[in-house]
């Protein structure tokens, strides 16, 4: 996974870019606040509050699931 920033002020975005490798059937991304999005090899977003966030990308195929935390 690639991101533009690991620290942020409230309200400002950050990008994301997945780096997976092999067949996937589906993806996520989770950004630690409730929000997750679907399928999007990129994706962006804004934290509406202070803190401390673990993005998670999972990638899942029909094998098994895997998930990277950078953040």
């Amino acid at each position: 996974m690639v991101v533009s920033d690991t620290n942020v002020a409230v309200g400002f975005s950050v990008s994301f870019q997945s780096q997976i490798n092999g067949r996937v059937s589906a993806s996520s991304w989770d950004f630690g606040d409730g929000v997750v999005v679907s399928n999007r090899p990129y994706a962006s977003h804004v934290w509406l509050g202070d803190g401390d966030y673990v993005v998670v990308l999972r990638a899942y195929n029909e094998s098994y699931l895997r998930a990277w935390r950078p953040m």
